[in-house]
């Protein structure tokens, strides 16, 4: 499947998704991200945040569940591939991911509170997820001020799980996949289940 600024395809077991970092549609990830979780053949999911040309946003579509709202129940490992920058939208979605590997001079940074957060969505949809990954003062810098932060930065605050060389990315995803897939999909689902019981109830409760 290809749509302005995204690709899904499989390699092997694995459901791979390219996003045009501020190019690509929440809709069709979301779309996307739903045929890999359907997909029987798919073990594992990687979401690559990726720098390309400057192809304009694709208009948004109504209808259908939301990306975070995907993420929040796929029982299948979620890998982000973080090899641009994730502002904006892009953010939020690594929020939602079980792993995630960076090139270590990326950047983070959420705008919403520089536009009007009634169009746009304080926190990009991550605002249920955020909370769970930093304490209080750190999310309100982060919100309030669009605090910007490198991979390498949010690796050493355990936000996320590696921030590494550009030289090395690859080899590290390959490796993370390359475990997942060497253990039962079944275990993995439950032991996603378990512990993504608190995410699912903060999810839950901002939907109601």
């Amino acid at each position: 499947m290809s749509q302005r600024g995204i690709s899904s395809d499989k390699r092997g077991a694995v459901g791979w998704i390219t996003v045009l970092a501020g190019a690509g549609s929440s809709t069709e990830l979301a779309r996307a991200l739903q045929q890999q979780r359907h997909d029987p053949e798919v073990a594992v999911i990687v979401i690559s945040n990726e720098r390309g040309e400057d192809v304009p946003p694709a208009v948004e579509a109504s209808g259908g569940p939301s990306v975070m709202d995907v993420l929040a129940f796929v029982e299948k490992p979620v890998v982000a591939r973080l090899d641009a920058d994730a502002i904006g939208p892009g953010h939020s979605y690594l929020w939602g991911c079980d792993i995630v590997v960076a090139r270590e001079d990326v950047v983070v940074s959420d705008i919403e509170a520089d536009q009007d957060a009634s169009t746009t969505g304080l926190g990009g949809g991550s605002m249920p997820f955020a909370p769970l990954y930093l304490p209080p003062t750190k999310l309100k810098e982060y919100l309030f001020l669009s605090r910007v932060w490198t991979a390498k930065q949010l690796a050493e605050l355990n936000v996320i799980n590696y921030a590494v060389p550009a030289e090395q990315l690859d080899a590290t995803v390959d490796e993370v996949v390359g475990k997942l897939l060497a253990r039962p999909a079944y275990v993995l689902a439950r032991v996603k289940r378990v512990t993504n019981k608190r995410l699912v109830r903060q999810w839950n409760l901002a939907q109601g």
